[in-house]
């Protein structure tokens, strides 16, 4: 390889993933969570071995590498049909890693299974492995503020999310009401209709 061009596994070395994961957290007014130190390392790896993909094409300098080596896929569409869904868009999908964004949102958490959906999805489709997940949520309240939860999407969560679609789609089968959720936001559009206030 020539001199002058960037090499992944020497930036690699100098890699500390349990420093990335405390700056995530703390800019998120948390404590570091070893999954975050876990997926850091990760894409840490997973960039290296692309920057040094892309550095092997020819000369470049190091800014066109990294734009090459960390391609982020936005509105990233699947084919959910063969888990019995329709084209469905992760927000975003970075080496392996399906990514979910919400906006004004507190609970994070309860989104997991909308990434293992995603990730079964790719699996299906792509026939590539799809481990790990983030969340990240995005509120305004007395500046920007943004939270980022790491999801691993092991066996439990996938069974969780292919258990609630066959609820769904027994739920679509029956055409009986569901009713009105107990987690039913007063900001949805509908939420007069639904609660008898008319609309």
């Amino acid at each position: 390889m020539e001199e002058g061009v960037v090499k992944g596994w020497e930036l690699l070395q100098h890699f500390d993933g349990e420093a990335v994961a405390r700056e995530a957290a703390g800019a998120a007014g948390a404590e570091a969570d070893p999954r975050g130190v876990e997926l850091a390392r990760f894409l840490a790896v997973q960039i290296a071995a692309r920057v040094d993909e892309v550095a092997s094409r020819g000369r470049a300098d190091p800014l066109s590498v990294a734009a090459r080596a960390v391609p982020l896929l936005v509105e990233y569409v699947i084919d959910g049909r063969p888990l019995g869904l329709t084209l469905v868009r992760a927000d975003a999908l970075l080496h392996g890693v399906v990514v979910e964004v919400k906006v004004g949102v507190e609970e994070l958490e309860r989104y997991s299974l909308a990434l293992a959906g995603y990730a079964l999805a790719v699996e299906a489709d792509e026939e590539v492995p799809v481990d790990a997940g983030l969340l990240i949520g995005v509120s305004f309240n007395g500046g920007v503020k943004l939270r980022a939860v790491p999801v691993p999407i092991g066996e439990g969560l996938r069974r969780e999310f292919l258990e609630a679609r066959n609820r769904l789609m027994e739920l679509l089968d029956s055409c009986a009401d569901p009713g009105v959720s107990p987690a039913c936001s007063n900001k949805c559009p509908l939420y007069g209709h639904c609660h008898g206030g008319g609309g």
